[in-house]
């Protein structure tokens, strides 16, 4: 968990993602092997699969919880992982 002084944010942006699973293929696979969660007041985002898109937003609160769960490769394809920066 991260936190500031009670009247800033933060600005949090993903460069790149590139996990197993995904939320948008036909039919999906879900999370379940691995998946990055961000926590902020009112507010959870739960990310899996790839995406090419930068992902960004700022936090409505002072604080953010970050969480990454992976378990055991489904696949043999190369993943990068993922890239996110927070200001």
């Amino acid at each position: 968990s991260l936190m500031t002084a009670e009247e800033h944010r933060f600005r949090i942006e993903m460069n790149y993602l590139e996990l197993e699973g995904s939320k948008s293929k036909d039919p999906p696979s879900g999370c379940q092997s691995a998946v990055l969660r961000i926590y902020s007041e009112q507010r959870i985002d739960e990310l899996c699969g790839q995406q090419d898109n930068v992902y960004r937003f700022v936090t409505t609160s002072n604080w953010f919880t970050l969480q990454f769960l992976s378990l055991l490769r489904q696949s043999k394809e190369p993943l990068r992982g993922f890239q996110l920066t927070w200001t």
